[in-house]
């Protein structure tokens, strides 16, 4: 009996959401938990771009990700092991592209070619810093990944079949 009235809850909880809307004015889009994971959910009938937050329990840094979501579409979240989803942007795909922007950091760490043409990080400030860096694919989702460079030290970043590549945040090392 238990357990039927446990997987009711379950189901009941999935279907009616526990989504999170971006903002007081925007309710289009909003993350839904579930058993088998966080969902996007799109309420509206426009494509969105979306950009989200994933903070796991452990701390570090969080990982963000961009998705252009069809009108009244879904998308699963990859997200791997436990953790709290965000929407941190939502805005319509017209006239937009799904990049994410540089905001508000120090330019210590820059993003440029080495000789054979290949990404390269490089500090130019004497302290570690933590960098996340963007790879933007041609179909407009961008994957993060988080790079800690030492004190004037320079770095070479894979492409891993991204069309560009852009920092997102810096932030100096925790020690």
């Amino acid at each position: 009996m238990s357990r039927i009235l446990l997987l009711a809850l379950t189901l009941l909880v999935a279907l009616s959401g526990t989504g999170r809307p971006a903002s007081a004015a925007s309710t289009c889009v909003s993350v839904v938990g579930g058993v088998s994971g966080d969902t996007l959910v799109n309420r509206c009938i426009q494509c969105r771009i979306v950009e989200i937050s994933h903070k796991r329990r452990t701390g570090g840094f969080p990982i963000r990700r961009s998705y252009r979501l069809p009108e009244n579409g879904e998308m699963n979240l990859s997200f791997k092991g436990s953790g709290r989803a965000r929407i941190l942007s939502d805005s319509a795909c017209e006239g937009e592209e799904p990049t994410t922007q540089s905001r508000n950091r120090q330019n210590c760490v820059k993003l440029s070619k080495r000789p054979d043409g290949l990404p390269e990080l490089s500090n130019t400030c004497p302290v570690c810093r933590g960098v996340v860096v963007a790879r933007i694919f041609g179909n407009g989702q961008a994957l993060q990944q988080v790079y800690t460079l030492g004190g004037r030290a320079s770095l070479p970043v894979p492409i891993n079949g991204a069309s560009h590549m852009a920092i997102v945040s810096e932030l100096p090392c925790t020690r």
